[in-house]
C-alpha cells in the first residue's frame, strides 16, 4: 500500500497521487538508460491498463490502444519499436497494419 499524498495525479487515469509519483520516478530512471528504454512501451502500456480511468471517451480509447499494443508484443511478438507508429495510426484511424480491425473485434467479442 502506498502512502496517501496530497499532490496531482493523472487527469483521467485512476491512480493515486503516490502511484502516479512512483510511475514518474520509474520513467525518469528509464530515460537515463538505453537498456531500460528497451522495455519502455511495455511499462507505459501495463501502467495504463492497470489504471483505466472512468468511462469517458479518452479513458476508453486509451485503454483500448494500450491493450492493443500489449497484445502486439505479447501475443504476436511484434518489436516494441514499432509501437509509436502503430499507436499514431490507430488513434488517427489510418492504420496500415490491420491490427485495428483485428483488435476491435477481439475487444468487442
Amino acid at each position: 500500500m502506498l502512502p496517501a499524498k496530497e499532490q496531482p495525479a493523472h487527469p483521467y487515469m485512476t491512480s493515486s497521487p503516490a502511484c502516479w509519483e512512483g510511475y514518474g520516478a520509474l520513467l525518469a530512471v528509464q530515460y537515463t538508460s538505453p537498456e531500460r528504454m528497451a522495455f519502455h512501451q511495455l511499462i507505459v502500456d501495463a501502467y495504463a491498463v492497470q489504471h483505466p480511468g472512468g468511462g469517458d471517451r479518452r479513458a476508453v480509447q486509451s485503454v483500448g490502444i494500450h491493450l492493443m499494443t500489449l497484445a502486439m508484443f505479447i501475443e504476436d511478438g511484434v518489436d516494441q519499436g514499432s509501437a509509436p507508429v502503430s499507436i499514431g495510426e490507430w488513434s488517427s484511424g489510418r492504420s496500415s497494419t490491420g491490427y485495428t480491425d483485428r483488435w476491435r473485434y477481439r475487444l468487442n467479442a
